[in-house]
């Protein structure tokens, strides 16, 4: 008889509520964002992947939530941080965030973030999932993670987007592999939020 089962630990994510303050303020400035802020260029920047711009009117707001959201992650998965391969600790530095504006068809292929902490939330999702997947396609309008299981074999964990996740943050480890689907049944824009927590050694 078994006497004793036990996970190799690893790091997870989490979900929480996004402020409605923050919300608002956040839905107020994508709608200038797109003709007044900067635009952002990465490695994942081409055809058909959706448009990002830096967000300027909502950072202090932003990152004072996303700090309170940091602490809460390391409560559930501590240590994420823990390097140990800088000479001392260093302060984190959060970079600046950006806004995706995704539109039908267009997605954001598989990639990681620069940093130790990465979060993803979640304005405007103008669609409900169960109508996404219809035809039988399970990777619609999802979000999702890969990543290597103990036997080296390739897994995945999908977040299903439709609108009941408005107002949603996940946060989670940066080098994380991530992707988003694209939709089809919506003329409308998928609205969402992303940034980075790193070290600052300067």
């Amino acid at each position: 008889m078994i006497s004793e089962s036990k996970n190799f630990y690893n790091f997870g994510y989490i979900i929480a509520d996004v402020p409605k303050h923050l919300y608002k303020t956040l839905i107020a400035e994508s709608k200038i964002a797109e003709k007044q802020n900067v635009e952002m260029h990465s490695g994942i920047t081409g055809e058909r992947v959706a448009k990002q711009y830096f967000i300027k009117n909502s950072l202090t707001e932003l990152n004072k939530f996303i700090e309170e959201l940091r602490l809460q992650y390391d409560k559930h998965y501590p240590g994420l941080s823990n390097l140990k391969i800088l000479t001392k600790n260093a302060p984190y530095f959060f970079s600046n965030p950006w806004m995706n504006f995704q539109r039908k068809h267009e997605f954001i292929p598989n990639h990681r973030h620069d940093g130790i902490y990465s979060y993803s939330m979640w304005l405007k999702i103008p669609y409900e999932y169960e109508e996404e997947t219809k035809g039988g396609g399970v990777h619609t309008s999802t979000f999702e993670f890969t990543y290597l299981d103990v036997n080296g074999y390739i897994q995945s964990e999908i977040i299903k987007l439709g609108s009941n996740f408005e107002g949603k943050v996940i946060m989670f480890p940066s080098k994380m592999l991530h992707c988003v689907y694209p939709f089809y049944t919506s003329n409308k824009v998928r609205l969402s939020v992303s940034g980075n927590i790193l070290l600052n050694n300067g």
